[in-house]
């Protein structure tokens, strides 16, 4: 226990760790995705890399994973987008999946999802029920694509 004490002491005391934890209030911290992560998320054959051309107000684009077969065969791809502003919490998962298959997870009531079909995929669209932030319209209504000069929120 005792070797684990000065382990932390002498970690808490080291300026550059004292840097990352507290960071000063005009260093900003990076989150999200951009464009070099997604660029090199979409190589693989497969399911397509669709993404939002537009996010709404205040949220970002959080994380970005592709599930492969052995082969490196795309089956889906997952997206978690969040509000990142304000006080109140609101988190969005897409996921992109060959038209028919059955491997996003989304209700069939459509009270927390919907599905789109775009092109030869599927995005599922889906949200914690208990989530009135969520504007289903922009959802419905927001183009997806694989062209990445189109996407306006990636840096």
């Amino acid at each position: 226990m005792r070797t684990r004490t000065r382990f932390a002491t002498a970690l808490l005391l080291s300026p550059a760790l004292t840097a990352c934890v507290n960071p000063a209030e005009d260093d900003a911290v990076e989150i999200g995705v951009d464009r070099v992560t997604l660029e090199q998320e979409a190589q693989g054959a497969g399911v397509p890399m669709l993404v939002p051309e537009r996010l709404p107000s205040g949220y970002q684009m959080l994380d970005v994973s592709s599930s492969r077969s052995a082969d490196g065969h795309v089956g889906v791809r997952e997206f978690t987008i969040s509000l990142i502003e304000g006080e109140q919490t609101s988190v969005i998962f897409t996921c992109v999946q060959g038209k028919g298959a059955q491997l996003c997870d989304g209700d069939e009531e459509g009270k927390r999802s919907l599905r789109r079909v775009v092109d030869s995929a599927e995005v599922v669209i889906r949200w914690e029920a208990s989530d009135s932030a969520v504007d289903t319209t922009f959802w419905r209504e927001v183009p997806f694509t694989t062209e990445l000069d189109t996407v306006d929120w990636l840096t």
